[in-house]
Order: C-alpha cells, then structure tokens, then sequence
C-alpha cells in the first residue's frame, strides 16, 4: 500500500510547519495511522536551512510531548514536491510562493492549513 506523503511549510521551517509536522505525526500515532502517511515539512526561503526548531516553538513541543528530535530546517525541493500527496501551507504568503514555485497542474496538492479543518474553509486564495 503506498503511503499518503503529507508536506507542512511555512517561511523558515523552525516554528509552524515543524510544530505542525509533530502534532499530525502524534495524531497519526494515537489513532494508530502512522503506517500509512509519511509526513515532513520544508520552508520556502532558504534563510535558516540546517536551524533547528527555534526556541519558543521547541518550549511549545514539549509542553505538548511532540517529538521533534533531528527536526532541521530545508528549503523545499522539487522532489519534496512531486513527492507530495498534500501540500499543507501555514499561511497564504505561503500558497503565494509555492504557486510560483511549483507546476500549475500541481497547485491542487495546495491547502492552507485550516482549510483542512471540517467548516473552517475560507475560499480562494492568492
């Protein structure tokens, strides 16, 4: 069975997109789901490409018991996303930039983050 490649981004990949990733990798884990998903996340600027998590986020994760050991910053690539099943994007400066990154017939992989959530859907956007 092939697995379900879930992609969180943000801009830098230290604080959103990494705290995504480990809260959808624990969900997956306590609903017994992890099997079927292979889930990382990117940036979108290169800027801070090897960082890790930035403090405030790792405080948040551990208060939270996500995992994030070995979590290091990468600027998405294009195997990052041919290989994606869904792309899920932090915010629409997000969807901006990968829609001038990525191959039109390609932006359906696109989502900002709380379009995913059942009756937060916004509409289009940029």
């Amino acid at each position: 069975m092939k697995k379900t490649n879930v992609l969180f981004v943000c801009l830098g990949n230290i604080c959103r997109s990494p705290m995504a990733e480990a809260m959808f990798k624990k969900m997956l884990t306590n609903e017994g789901l992890s099997d079927n998903y292979s889930v990382s996340s990117a940036a979108t600027e290169n800027d801070e490409a090897g960082s890790r998590p930035h403090p405030g986020a790792q405080k948040t994760m551990d208060a939270h018991h996500l995992d994030y050991r070995g979590k290091r910053s990468h600027p998405i690539t294009a195997t990052d996303i041919q290989n994606a099943d869904y792309i899920i994007t932090m915010d629409d400066y997000n969807i901006s930039d990968l829609k001038e990154m990525i191959p039109q017939d390609q932006w359906d992989k696109l989502h900002l983050c709380m379009d995913i959530v059942p009756g937060k859907k916004r509409g289009q956007h940029r």
